[in-house]
């Protein structure tokens, strides 16, 4: 890594990446985190680490174990996913400790890190909504398979989240089996129905806010959907209430999210509720179709033009 870039931390064929980098045009270089899982030599001199202009942190190694094909869902037996769920862990430790120096040495980073580190933490996130005031679902965080069904009959239409994403949200009805659940809490929110509203922001500036259109019956989770990763998915302009901006902004804020992807759902009546608020949210196919400005937005802020002219 050469002084003075701007870092992009990620995989290379991730399209915001090259999105980004080809903004940035010949100032930008590639940290690429998933070459490290097949050997990429990697060494750091922590005397003297390289300082970059600024970074972009995309995606940094998953360090989720796989999972065993089935309704129930439970791990893989230890014997066959501890090894390689620890050595993701130590790969993705690598990068973050490199990201924590240069957060301490004054890089520009978007996003440093915040309450939940560089990967956000769906529960601190909520935790931090509620002490807010930002309209979230009604949710319980919970391993009692009792009060998981106690909650699921209340409200009917229940969603299921891991705390630590990387899974599609899906839905769970009173007959779903529980089990498992004793091994780790899972949280449950329930479902707000209505339209999915993406809001893009950096540094508390509104860079697009649309209501997500996808074909077909409702879906839960619109990342899963067919329609939508096929390229079929429409948007529409949503006026957004200043409370609601306020509060977005705030949570974000809150969050230590200097470039924030907002997901809100927009209920029959118009009422707005907030869902996450997401540390790298992917935002090219709203970009591409809507013509609202991200990425350049993105590109100027890691790499902002100089200001006065050199004596």
């Amino acid at each position: 890594m050469r002084p003075g870039r701007v870092v992009l931390v990620g995989p290379p064929g991730d399209a915001q990446v090259r999105a980004v980098t080809r903004a940035l045009g010949g100032r930008a270089e590639l940290l690429d985190v998933s070459a490290l899982a097949h050997g990429e030599p990697f060494t750091l001199d922590p005397a003297r680490p390289p300082l970059p202009a600024a970074v972009y942190v995309r995606a940094l190694p998953s360090t989720f174990p796989p999972l065993r094909p089935g309704a129930d869902g439970r791990a893989l037996v230890a014997e066959r996913w501890l090894t390689p769920f620890m050595l993701a862990r130590e790969r993705a430790d690598v990068v973050t400790g490199l990201l924590l120096e240069w957060h301490a040495r004054g890089v520009r980073l978007l996003n440093p890190p915040g309450p939940g580190g560089f990967a956000q933490n769906k529960l601190q996130q909520l935790l931090c909504g509620q002490r807010l005031g930002v309209p979230l679902p009604r949710t319980r965080v919970t391993n009692d398979p009792a009060a998981a069904r106690a909650f699921i009959r209340r409200h009917r239409q229940v969603i299921a989240k891991p705390a630590s994403g990387g899974a599609l949200a899906r839905v769970v009805g009173p007959r779903e089996p529980l089990h498992a659940l004793r091994a780790s809490p899972v949280i449950l929110q329930e479902r707000i129905p209505g339209d999915d509203v993406r809001l893009f922001l950096l540094g508390g500036r509104v860079l697009s806010c649309r209501a997500l259109r996808l074909p077909g019956a409702p879906v839960v989770d619109f990342r899963g959907s067919a329609a939508y990763q096929a390229g079929r998915a429409t948007y529409e302009p949503v006026r957004l209430p200043a409370d609601i901006r306020r509060a977005a902004v705030a949570w974000a804020r809150a969050n230590g999210l200097v470039l924030a992807g907002v997901d809100l759902r927009r209920t029959p009546r118009g009422r707005l509720v907030f869902l996450e608020c997401n540390s790298s949210p992917i935002w090219l196919d709203q970009e591409e179709k809507t013509g609202d400005s991200v990425t350049a937005a993105v590109a100027a802020w890691l790499a902002p033009a100089p200001t006065g002219r050199s004596s």
